[in-house]
């Protein structure tokens, strides 16, 4: 769908892969809303991840809370499954740097959570990290203690890590000094930089932002509601939600290594950071070409093809053609549609024809739909005591 896009992003891909410590400009991948952004954030983990990476994908639901976001994702992630693989990011991570770190081999399955984790064990794997690499040892030795105790099977030891990952005081006085950890908190933002140097030194990483376009819209919505006279020149609120997102972006660039940052949005979003906010973010992040519709009735018909024959292989029904009931010269006038506005227009006549009973083939299709469906909210289901308790039950088997 976007050539140009791909080959900026597998170039930003290869410089953080050959670099051992510093990150490339990062990227902003600009489309209006349905043209691919989030399946190609899907096809950039797998690409990351392929090459022995980590992928993490961050929802920015408040801008003053930028690095609590942040580091709420990459915790988040790395308990993630990687595709293909039993293994977390995490385990995955422990595994990789064990293989680097001179220490005992007990010391190394103990942290990689195959035995128990005992604060000898952690003691001794930091000793080697040392002896591997002594800044990054001394830098990040609390964040490395937490990681191997959130690795643990044991839930005292990853209430530990999580309290610490939350950047709260100790629970219980004194709980922390078995561990050789210190008792002073650590602000999100110090707790990601940590992380990321304890990460660059088994692989690249990539940190994909998304969510900015609700930010920046919802904060005009309340300058409004404060400020409805039109004379004003400038929305306070959307003012300072653009300052906090430039100014966490720039950060997170220079705070991470071995990083490739990826910023998804709509245009108008990235131009309102760019022209409105004082920090210099745009001279650390490049734009690839603007993501537009399909253009191509092609490539419109292998999308719908390759989907459908999903669902045709499931029920075992052999097509009269690939994209039956869609005639094939429907798709000539697909070039000006995203990916999810034909996947809507042609859903819809799907639907159509289970509701009417009758298969119709269609054979030209409309004009893109202006906006997406609006969803009816949901409304909560009052649940029994006899169910609620079933479900406790159950829950209690699965774990």
């Amino acid at each position: 769908l976007h050539k140009g896009v791909v080959s900026d992003v597998l170039a930003g891909l290869a410089d953080v892969t050959a670099s051992t410590d510093s990150s490339p400009l990062g990227l902003v991948l600009r489309g209006r809303r349905g043209s691919g952004k989030t399946h190609l954030l899907g096809w950039v983990r797998q690409q990351v991840q392929d090459r022995n990476g980590y992928f993490f994908l961050v929802g920015l639901l408040d801008a003053k809370g930028f690095w609590d976001s942040v580091l709420a994702s990459i915790l988040e992630g790395l308990f993630r499954a990687v595709p293909g693989s039993s293994d977390t990011q995490l385990r995955l991570f422990l595994r990789r740097l064990s293989s680097v770190v001179g220490a005992p081999r007990t010391a190394r399955r103990a942290v990689m959570g195959e035995t128990d984790l005992t604060a000898a064990a952690l003691d001794a794997f930091v000793i080697g990290l040392g002896d591997y690499d002594r800044l990054v040892a001394r830098e990040c030795d609390d964040t490395l203690r937490a990681l191997a105790l959130s690795a643990s099977d044991d839930v005292v030891h990853r209430d530990l890590a999580e309290n610490y990952f939350s950047s709260e005081p100790e629970a219980v006085p004194g709980e922390r000094a078995p561990w050789r950890m210190r008792r002073r908190p650590r602000t999100a933002q110090e707790i990601v930089r940590e992380l990321s140097k304890l990460l660059a030194l088994t692989g690249p990483t990539v940190i994909a932002i998304d969510q900015i376009d609700t930010l920046i819209s919802q904060s005009s919505v309340a300058s409004h509601d404060q400020q409805p006279e039109p004379a004003a020149a400038d929305d306070w609120a959307q003012l300072l939600v653009l300052e906090q997102i430039a100014h966490g972006l720039m950060a997170l660039r220079e705070n991470t290594r071995r990083t490739l940052t990826l910023v998804a949005c709509i245009p108008p979003s990235w131009m309102l950071i760019k022209n409105r906010a004082t920090d210099t973010v745009r001279d650390r992040f490049r734009e690839p070409e603007e993501m537009l519709t399909i253009r191509d009735a092609k490539l419109a018909r292998n999308l719908i093809e390759k989907r459908f024959a999903h669902s045709f292989r499931q029920v075992r029904f052999v097509p009269p053609y690939p994209s039956w009931p869609i005639r094939p010269e429907a798709f000539d006038t697909a070039a000006k549609f995203t990916p999810r506005q034909l996947l809507i227009e042609i859903d819809a006549h799907v639907r159509s024809c289970l509701m009417n009973n009758k298969v119709s083939e269609l054979m030209r299709l409309g004009e893109p739909p202006s906006s997406e469906p609006s969803v009816a909210p949901l409304v909560p289901t009052e649940i029994s005591d006899d169910v609620r308790g079933q479900f406790d039950t159950r829950f209690s088997e699965l774990k």
